[in-house]
């Protein structure tokens, strides 16, 4: 069975300032729509459903075809019909149907509210039943206050998902690299003494203009001046030491960083300066 429901806003439009045979039209066009909104009907057939003459029906048909200068929607002009094969399309018909559908799920919420209040409220003793008319109504307002606001979140949290799916995916942030600083450099300056450190970082950037995959990283420096340092031959048992730690080393075993890399060279530098200066025994 199709409905139409009549918004009370239609009492200050423009349309009601017309004659009473317009009007009574216009209403006639509203409760024969479709869900397209569109009126399909002769104008003698419309004539006869709204209960005007022919002639009052061709009149109110041009004024609902004609521009409308005060109208609130401005959209065609003010138009409300446009002339469609076989009768007409209500042009605003899709503004006021979505509208409705609000209204409908506000309506709906509210009903749902009540029921479930109505199903989860604990029994009451006999001699506490005693509420008056007034504490009825203003229950009832409240329940129809509840959904109202829980039809409105549901609105608000509908358009939010829609937002965060319509927007782009961010990327993950990449751990930020550990770059060389004026203080690594001179720490290295130390560690590698006969090295001259700023041809060296030449070489790095001019090796990097053609390797372009690469970043200069504390750890690729450490690894660069290691290649071109002196390393002290190593024994046979450091040598077996590190063999075990390489059979033996964990699951969860942790590449050294830039600054862990400088402190184990500092470390190994200053046990061989130790060594080499009797202090300690190999």
């Amino acid at each position: 069975m199709q409905f139409t429901k009549l918004f009370n806003s239609i009492l200050d439009s423009t349309i009601w300032q017309e004659t009473k045979e317009t009007k009574l039209l216009w209403i006639t066009m509203l409760a024969m729509s479709d869900r397209q909104g569109e009126v399909h009907s002769s104008i003698p057939g419309l004539a006869k459903r709204a209960g005007v003459t022919l002639q009052e029906c061709e009149g109110a048909i041009l004024c609902l075809l004609s521009p409308d200068p005060y109208s609130r929607t401005t959209e065609h002009e003010g138009r409300r019909v446009a002339i469609i094969d076989g009768g007409w399309r209500l042009l605003n018909h899709s503004k006021y149907r979505a509208l409705l559908s609000v209204e409908e799920r506000r309506e709906y919420n509210r009903k749902k509210q009540a029921e479930w209040r109505g199903n989860n409220t604990p029994a009451k003793n006999v001699n506490d039943m005693s509420m008056t008319v007034n504490d009825n109504k203003q229950c009832q307002h409240s329940t129809e206050a509840d959904a109202d606001a829980d039809a409105e979140a549901d609105t608000n949290t509908e358009e939010k998902i829609a937002a965060i799916a319509a927007s782009p995916s961010p990327k993950p942030r990449a751990k930020a690299a550990q770059l060389p600083d004026a203080e690594f450099l001179a720490e290295i300056s130390e560690i590698y003494p006969a090295i001259n450190i700023p041809a060296e970082m030449r070489k790095i950037d001019a090796w990097l203009l053609v390797n372009r995959g690469r970043q200069k990283t504390r750890k690729f420096v450490i690894n660069w001046l290691n290649r071109i340092d002196s390393p002290m031959a190593p024994t046979a048992s450091s040598t077996q030491v590190v063999d075990n730690i390489a059979r033996h080393r964990p699951d969860d075993y942790h590449e050294p960083n830039g600054f862990e890399m400088l402190a184990e060279l500092r470390a190994s530098r200053e046990r061989e300066a130790a060594i080499l200066a009797g202090e300690i025994e190999s």
